[in-house]
């Protein structure tokens, strides 16, 4: 898996995925390899096949926050928001300092109108990030959150 981190981590995707899937054939009970070659597919452009393996990794491990992170983030980017919001709830029930949760929680309920919601999760999110209280704005919508 460390291969597979490094070319990843310098653009190589094609070996990166090379080296994932060999990850996930040596050890195909490892969420952390099933959310590897998700992250990787994901970056790829390859977005269903990574949803597949985000899935998958969760199938193997319901708890693991980083592959229900990244089936959230899949869910909110392909709108289907309430799903989204549902598994991003998920990742903060198991780990509630999670600020990118918090962040993308936020966004979510801004996006549908409850803004008292995502002022509650900007807020969080700006805490648990050692921030000052001031309000986070969308520039794009021109609306002021917390």
């Amino acid at each position: 898996m460390d291969a597979a981190v490094a070319d990843l981590q310098k653009g190589s995707l094609v070996e990166a995925e090379r080296a994932a899937r060999q990850a996930v054939s040596t050890a195909p009970r490892s969420a952390v390899a099933h959310n590897l070659l998700g992250v990787v597919l994901d970056k790829a452009g390859r977005a269903e096949e990574g949803y597949a393996e985000f899935s998958a990794a969760i199938r193997l491990d319901p708890s693991f926050v980083s592959a229900l992170n990244n089936l959230a983030r899949y869910l909110a980017e392909h709108g289907r928001t309430n799903e989204a919001i549902a598994q991003f709830e998920r990742v903060l029930k198991l780990e509630p300092a999670h600020v990118q949760a918090h962040y993308n929680l936020g966004t979510l309920y801004g996006d549908t109108g409850n803004f008292v919601k995502a002022a509650e999760h900007f807020a969080q999110a700006r805490k648990e990030r050692g921030l000052p209280g001031k309000p986070f704005c969308r520039s794009r919508r021109r609306r002021c959150f917390g």
